[in-house]
């Protein structure tokens, strides 16, 4: 967002001569612009954080969040528009070649090219984890259970569309200027008629805006909310949600690709991965679809466990997190480039018999079944299921 911004404000100020000066050092990233224009860039940070907060506080949950609502299906459409203007511009820039991209030879061979190519799947993955975990945050406002599956449906194509039109126009860059620039705002900035610039970044902004409210703010801000329900309201959950992203300084690995790939998403996919193995396997594998839904709400409930605490979910959660971060593990290299399906698949494996043999017999013995035969229920929640008793 602020990056998009300080690419508007040095075309408006004619200083696009200090951003060459940094793609001509070899600096061309997403953190260029910062380099360029710190005090604009930090300035315009602060003022995009209160607009965040705007939007979020005009957007009550109680009231199916409207502006919200509004925003996603203004700026869906507008971000999608961007991406293919500015890949129609600079493929016909290139005259429509865009393969010197591919003449590029890999730097890695052998066993580390498939480490590398691991390492690509799995932060790939993370980022799709973070909306994965996010998603019931939406679709809980859908208006039938169709209207959110196909909802989804569109998601991972849109993702495969950007991501063609991306690789395309970084060759198309690379074939006309000799640099590989994969910023798609600080090729505008660069490349482009002012005015058309000033258009593209607008949608960037508009791009990166949505993602960062809808990705990152609105999915963590119900779990903050829902772990003190008394004392924080959804609002107040994002606001501890803003407050720290701020401290992580998540924007920071942005200025490499290898700091993105692997000080990033790699890092926060094994932490996803466990979490989500833990829940997938609980609810897919354990209880195949269906749980006591009065019980979740209910803080003395059949899923209050040891003082509150699932102690299976809690021992996978370390065992599996030491695996995947302790660099003295054996082979480290290839378990961390791997770290959210290694993460997702250990959780499972130590979960199941660790709630199986354990966990429910102890604190659910009114669960009956096997995860060998329609998995383990009540008989409320058999009978709600039309299912016969085990």
């Amino acid at each position: 967002m602020t990056e998009a911004a300080v690419g508007i404000y040095a075309i408006l100020a004619h200083k696009l001569s200090m951003i060459e000066s940094y793609v001509a050092q070899g600096n061309a990233s997403p953190y260029t612009l910062s380099l360029a224009f710190p005090q604009v860039f930090w300035t315009t940070f602060a003022a995009i954080i209160l607009l965040q907060v705007a939007l979020l506080y005009f957007s009550p949950v109680p009231e199916a969040q409207p502006a919200l609502k509004w925003f996603a299906r203004l700026a869906a459409p507008l971000v999608l528009l961007g991406f293919v203007i500015l890949w129609y511009n600079f493929m016909s820039l290139s005259h429509w070649n865009f393969g010197q991209i591919f003449s590029i030879k890999p730097t890695v061979t052998g066993i580390n090219y498939w480490v590398m190519w691991f390492a690509f799947l799995n932060a790939n993955i993370a980022y799709w984890a973070t909306m994965a975990l996010s998603m019931p945050d939406y679709t809980r406002f859908a208006k039938s259970q169709f209207a959110q599956a196909i909802g989804q449906v569109p998601m991972p194509f849109m993702m495969l569309v950007i991501a063609v039109l991306g690789v395309m126009t970084t060759g198309a860059i690379e074939q006309v200027y000799h640099v590989a620039i994969w910023d798609p705002i600080l090729a505008s900035t660069l490349y482009l008629s002012p005015t058309l610039a000033i258009l593209l970044n607008a949608l960037f902004l508009l791009a990166t805006f949505s993602v960062n409210v809808f990705a990152n703010t609105v999915g963590p801000a119900y779990d903050f909310a829902n772990t003190f329900p008394r004392k924080l309201t959804w609002f107040r959950g994002a606001l501890i949600v803003i407050a720290v992203s701020i401290a992580l300084g998540a924007w920071t690995y942005y200025g490499s690709a290898y700091g993105y790939l692997y000080n990033w998403l790699l890092t926060y996919g094994g932490l996803l991965g466990s979490v989500e193995g833990i829940i997938i396997f609980d609810y897919a594998l354990i209880r195949r679809f269906r749980f006591e839904l009065t019980d979740v709400f209910w803080s003395r409930g059949r899923f209050r466990y040891w003082r509150g605490i699932n102690p299976a979910a809690f021992i996978t959660f370390i065992i599996v997190e030491f695996i995947i971060y302790a660099p003295f593990i054996p082979y480290h290299d290839i378990v961390f480039s791997n770290s959210w399906l290694l993460s997702f698949l250990l959780s499972g494996l130590i979960y199941v018999p660790l709630m199986t043999q354990w966990v429910i017999p102890k604190y659910q013995p009114e669960l009956r079944g096997s995860i060998f035969k329609r998995g383990y229920a009540s008989n409320e929640v058999l009978t709600v299921f039309n299912n016969k008793e085990m």
